[in-house]
C-alpha cells in the first residue's frame, strides 16, 4: 500500500479497505507477539507494515475514528516493550504519536475515552522517568487528577490496574515536590480505596509483558504504601529474563521504593542480579 500510486488509491472500494485493516491488525498483533519471543529484527518488519498501512488508510479516511483509534492503540501496545531506560526515548515518541491521535477523535465513546487517559498517564510515567517535560508533566497531572478522584471513589473494574497506580504514585509525588506531609497524608487517608483497587486484578490473563510490568507496578505502589512483605512477593514474580520493563538496577534506584530500600528482603533479592 506504500508504495501504491497514490491516484490508485481513490479506486479503493469499502471492502478493500476492510481487508487492509483487518491486515494491519494482524500485522500489528504479530509484531507484538515477536517482540514477546525476543525476535526484535522480525517483529520490527510487521510493526512497520502496521503502521505503514495504517497510515495510508488513514490518508484515505480521516475521518475513520476506529482505524484512528486502532493506530493510537497499536503506539501505545508497542511503547510497553521500550519501559527500561534504554528505550525511554523512543517510549516517549511512541505515546507521544498515540497521545497525538486520540486527542484528535474528541469522542464520547467509553473506550476511546479509557485509551485516552491510559496513554496519558503512560506518558506522565515515561517523562518523569526522564525528567523531561516538567510543562507537560504539570499539565498530564492536571487532566488526570478528575479520573483519578473518580476512581478513587468509584472505582472502575474496566480500568487498568496499572495505570490506576500509576495515577496514584505519580499524583504523590508532584504533592510531595511541593508538601511531603500532605502527600503523606493524601496516600494514608485514601490506602484503603487503593488496596480495594489492588484486590481486583488478576495477573494470569495478562500477556508475558504486560504481567512483569503487572509485577514491578504492584511492588511500587506496596511500597509507597510502605507494605513490605506485599512489595517484595509482587517483586520476587518477577522473570530474572525480563528485559523490556525496568532493569533491576532501575529498580533499586526507583522513588518508590524508598521506604522499604534498606529493608533486608529487598537488600536480599538484589544479590541474584549482582547489582552493586
Amino acid at each position: 500500500l506504500k508504495n501504491y500510486p497514490s491516484q490508485k488509491l481513490q479506486l479503493i472500494n469499502r471492502h478493500q479497505i476492510v481487508y487492509l485493516h483487518r491486515y494491519s491488525i494482524l500485522n500489528a498483533v504479530y509484531s507484538e507477539f515477536l517482540r514477546e519471543k525476543h525476535c526484535s529484527e522480525l517483529s520490527d518488519w510487521y510493526h512497520q507494515e502496521a503502521e505503514n498501512v495504517m497510515l495510508n488508510l488513514l490518508q484515505l479516511n480521516p475521518d475513520d475514528s476506529n482505524l484512528a483509534y486502532n493506530l493510537s492503540l497499536f503506539y501505545a501496545r508497542t511503547s510497553l516493550f521500550y519501559q527500561n531506560i534504554a528505550g525511554s526515548k523512543h517510549r516517549i515518541a511512541l505515546l507521544n504519536k498515540a497521545l497525538a491521535i486520540i486527542l484528535q477523535l474528541q469522542s464520547d465513546d467509553n473506550a476511546k475515552q479509557m485509551h485516552r487517559f491510559l496513554v496519558q498517564s503512560e506518558l506522565l510515567l515515561a517523562l518523569q522517568k526522564e525528567n523531561q517535560n516538567i510543562a507537560l508533566q504539570q499539565q498530564l497531572i492536571d487532566e488526570l487528577q478528575p479520573k483519578l478522584d473518580q476512581l478513587l471513589t468509584q472505582p472502575d473494574d474496566q480500568y487498568d490496574v496499572g495505570n490506576f497506580i500509576i495515577l496514584v504514585t505519580e499524583n504523590y509525588w508532584h504533592q510531595a515536590a511541593k508538601n511531603p506531609k500532605q502527600a503523606e497524608q493524601w496516600l494514608k487517608h485514601h490506602q484503603q480505596n487503593i488496596l480495594n483497587y489492588l484486590s481486583k486484578s488478576d495477573a494470569t490473563v495478562l500477556s508475558a509483558t504486560d504481567r512483569q510490568r503487572h509485577h514491578i507496578l504492584y511492588s511500587e505502589m506496596y511500597a509507597l504504601l510502605n507494605m513490605p512483605q506485599q512489595a517484595m512477593q509482587a517483586l520476587q514474580q518477577r522473570q530474572p529474563s525480563d528485559v523490556e520493563t525496568e532493569s533491576p538496577a532501575e529498580i533499586q534506584s526507583n522513588k518508590n521504593f524508598g521506604k522499604i530500600r534498606e529493608s533486608a528482603e529487598f537488600i536480599q533479592w538484589f544479590k541474584q542480579y549482582s547489582v552493586k
